[in-house]
């Protein structure tokens, strides 16, 4: 079997533009055994390269540092009910080196990566996620609830209460969905509370791009963040209210489009958010997408048959 890697690439910034590979990271040793990791959550910060995934029962970042050795540090996320890494996202620099973690249970934990860049003693024996002011290379800052932030708004909230985007997105045709074995209504509910995507703000001329907001992205709605920093991040047990939520459903559209979901294999649409600017003289937005795989039957079975994308500006 072919042994999988994560490249690193350098670029010559004062050259022609090209770029040298810098190191081979091997991904056999946090593939087996009791690690796990998703390579959709491939992020590169400040010299480090990020992997999120699981170590056993517990969610885990697996960190690297190509320019001091080639190997992977497990970070282990402990005092929490999630069971893996679904999504990081780092921010962009300007002195806040803030890891976002998110996780299959709809919480957030935010670290900073502050200790990692500065040492070099970077070894391959598991870690863990350090409270407060303790030691380690990565240490929380804050914790959000996520998911429990959007699921208890009120329908007065709703981005497009009269539009049903998202079940339009299931249900394109009007049919149903292609029916096939029911799905177990918890599965459906798992897949509502992953946080499927994070997002810095980008720091830039604007006065507000200068604070450090966070998005966090579910299918089912959107919550955004100011997370404290210094002397006011003290508090690493506690949760961080949200600075604005909104749900992208109304409870009406939530309860038949799970409905729906019941009858067919079609997954859960999956949402994502990125920030975006307008020119010095105008606040960020976010870019808000959803995309939904759609099935179709076959001769075995269900099969692939394309993906319905939407995007939506929030201001």
């Amino acid at each position: 079997a072919t042994e999988p890697f994560a490249l690193v690439w350098r670029w010559d910034r004062g050259g022609d533009g090209t770029a040298t590979l810098q190191s081979a990271l091997s991904l056999s040793a946090i593939s087996s055994g009791l690690f796990r990791h998703d390579p959709t959550t491939l992020r590169v910060a400040d010299g480090l390269v990020l992997l999120g995934g699981s170590s056993g029962p517990n969610p885990c970042v697996f960190a690297a540092k190509p320019a001091v050795r080639d190997g992977w540090l497990p970070v282990e996320i402990r005092n929490t009910r999630a069971r893996s890494v679904t999504c990081l996202a780092a921010s962009d620099g300007g002195g806040r080196r803030l890891l976002a973690v998110g996780m299959n249970d709809g919480t957030v934990r935010v670290a900073s990566y502050d200790a990692a860049v500065r040492t070099n003693r970077i070894g391959t024996d598991s870690s863990h996620l350090s409270e407060g002011d303790g030691g380690g290379l990565l240490r929380t800052v804050c914790r959000i609830r996520g998911i429990m932030d959007v699921d208890g708004l009120d329908d007065a909230d709703c981005l497009w209460p009269d539009e049903r985007l998202v079940f339009s997105l299931v249900d394109g045709d009007g049919t149903g969905g292609a029916a096939s074995s029911p799905r177990d209504a918890r599965l459906i509910d798992d897949e509502a509370r992953l946080c499927t995507s994070l997002s810095w703000v980008r720091r830039g001329p604007s006065g507000v791009t200068g604070l450090p907001l966070l998005a966090a992205c579910y299918a089912g709605g959107v919550a955004v963040y100011r997370v404290p920093a210094g002397a006011a991040a003290a508090a690493a047990s506690s949760f961080l209210p949200p600075l604005a939520a909104a749900k992208f459903m109304s409870s009406t559209e939530r309860s038949e489009l799970f409905g729906c979901l019941g009858r067919t294999r079609v997954p859960l649409p999956r949402g994502s958010v990125e920030w975006a600017g307008a020119g010095p003289r105008s606040p960020p937005f976010l870019v808000l997408s959803l995309s939904c795989e759609r099935r179709a039957h076959v001769r075995d079975g269900l099969a692939p048959a394309g993906r319905v994308d939407t995007s939506r500006v929030c201001l």
